[in-house]
């Protein structure tokens, strides 16, 4: 073998590798980090800093049935096209069983579901894929602060996750 071939062998190695090492290190520990930042909004209604995400909305407000994810639970008084709710945000959402002990920024569930992972050839990217839900968390964070941004426990287990499983793949190719 001529040290040009060689040194082609070696490049289309570090080409396989560095693919599979996307494939098999960086997809599952990226699906695991999107896993838990949701479960931390969702579950624990805890921002990016570890902190409670805030409260809702108890300012009165008037509310039309298009603001119902529920809409069963919009009963206005006759002839109204809105409903008067005292306590505002927080009673819109209670009135329709959702959780309002703390915010976790999940109202139809399609902001959520729209932060999502995309695996691409040698890397993955995870973040929105509507205009709305973009805008949505937008609009949350100038409020609130950073939520939907990975702790730094959060990027540190991703971080030891993906050197663990490189580390796996390494060895599996050197065999």
């Amino acid at each position: 073998m001529t040290p040009q071939e060689y040194y082609s062998n070696l490049q289309e190695l570090i080409s396989a590798s560095s693919k599979e090492l996307a494939k098999q290190a960086i997809v599952p520990a990226a699906n695991e980090l999107l896993a838990e930042i949701k479960n931390r909004i969702q579950r624990d209604g805890k921002n990016s800093s570890g902190s409670d995400i805030g409260n809702y909305s108890t300012k009165q407000a008037y509310f039309g049935r298009e603001a119902f994810d529920k809409k069963s639970s919009f009963k206005p008084p006759a002839g109204k096209k809105t409903m008067k709710l005292p306590q505002g945000y927080k009673e819109l959402r209670s009135i329709q069983g959702k959780p309002v002990d703390k915010v976790n920024e999940t109202y139809t569930g399609s902001t959520m579901a729209a932060y999502q992972l995309q695996a691409k050839e040698t890397e993955v990217v995870i973040g929105f894929t509507t205009e709305k839900s973009s805008l949505i968390r937008k609009g949350q964070e100038a409020k609130k602060g950073e939520i939907f941004t990975a702790t730094p426990i959060e990027l540190a287990d991703y971080n030891k996750n993906v050197v663990t499983a490189a580390r796996e793949l390494t060895m599996q190719l050197l065999r």
